[in-house]
C-alpha cells in the first residue's frame, strides 16, 4: 500500500506492507475480507490451520494458549504487568496478522478503538455499532445459552479439549 503522507508544510509517500485501520473506517469490502479471514482464524484449528495455509499458521486457539501461558502464570502476569505489556501484545499481534494474511493477502490486524463511541457518539462501548448482527454480533445475547447466534459469528466453537492444548483451562477444561 502506498499511503498518503501530509506533515506541515511536507507531503511524502510512504510504501507500507501492512495498514491496520479502525474497523469503522474499512470500506464495506475490506471490512468483509478482515471479517472473513478473522473467522477463519477462529474456526480452523492448529493443526489443519498448519495443514491449509503453512508451518507460520497461528489458529485463535494457538493465540489464546501463548498469551494465558504468560498472563496466568501463578508467580506473575508477565503479560500486563510492568514493561512486558507492550512487548508481549506486539508479538501476539504481530502472530495474528501472519495468520490473516497467510488466510487473505490483502488484510492486516485492523482494530477497535473504543474511546471512538464516547468521544464521537458518546456512547459507552457495549453501545458501539461493532456489536451488530452483522459485524461480530451482540455483546450480551439474551438467549438461554447466552452464545451470539446470529451473524459470521453464531456458535463460534471454543476449544472442548484444551487440557489436551494447554496446561491453563478453566475448570470445565475450556481455554478463555
Amino acid at each position: 500500500h502506498f499511503v498518503s503522507v501530509n506533515q506541515g508544510s511536507h507531503k511524502f509517500v510512504i510504501l507500507a506492507k501492512r495498514v491496520r485501520r479502525e474497523l469503522r473506517d474499512l470500506s464495506d469490502s475490506d471490512r468483509t475480507k478482515y471479517f472473513e479471514a478473522l473467522n477463519v482464524l477462529y474456526n480452523v484449528g492448529q493443526t489443519e490451520g498448519v495443514r491449509r495455509f503453512g508451518s507460520t499458521f497461528k489458529s485463535s486457539d494457538w493465540l489464546v494458549r501463548m498469551h494465558l501461558a504468560g498472563a496466568a502464570d501463578v508467580s506473575c502476569d508477565h503479560w500486563h504487568d510492568d514493561a512486558g505489556i507492550v512487548n508481549h501484545h506486539v508479538l501476539i499481534t504481530w502472530y495474528m496478522e501472519q495468520s490473516l494474511q497467510l488466510i487473505e493477502p490483502s488484510t492486516a490486524a485492523h482494530y477497535w478503538d473504543y474511546t471512538r463511541d464516547a468521544s464521537r457518539y458518546g456512547a459507552a462501548w457495549y453501545e458501539s455499532n461493532i456489536f451488530n448482527d452483522d459485524w461480530f454480533g451482540d455483546n450480551s445475547p439474551s438467549n438461554v445459552n447466552h452464545v451470539i447466534d446470529k451473524g459470521l459469528w453464531a456458535y463460534t466453537p471454543v476449544l472442548k479439549e484444551a487440557r489436551s492444548f494447554s496446561n491453563i483451562t478453566n475448570p470445565y477444561g475450556l481455554m478463555r
